[in-house]
């Protein structure tokens, strides 16, 4: 990503990312660094998540969602029948504005 050793702190400290830890180590996601994802849109989904854990913060940018769902074809019923999609997937598709509501809503239960 190119950051410092500090920048990363700095960036954990103010809950722009977050680690998963083992053993007295860190480690960070590496979809922060992926061009898949704008690294904004992933920090402001991590905000959003507040002070939860970096466990629980993981389950939710890899965990599909049915709020995510991406749009399906009708069923007979007249239904949509929608996929659910992992925030990670909905943010590669560029559904931020759809994301972030899930994330508060995620952080608040």
């Amino acid at each position: 990503m190119g950051w410092s050793a500090e920048d990363v702190t700095l960036a954990e400290l103010a809950r722009r990312v977050f680690a998963l830890e083992s053993d007295n180590a860190k480690a960070y996601p590496a979809f922060y660094s992926d061009p898949r994802y704008a690294r904004e849109q992933l920090e402001a989904i991590t905000i959003a998540l507040g002070d939860l854990p970096g466990g629980s913060k993981w389950v939710f940018f890899t965990t599909p969602k049915g709020s995510l769902a991406a749009p399906g074809a009708w069923t007979k019923d007249g239904r949509e029948d929608g996929t659910a999609r992992t925030p990670l997937q909905a943010l590669a598709q560029g559904d931020f504005e759809l994301t972030k509501p899930t994330a508060l809503a995620y952080a608040e239960r």
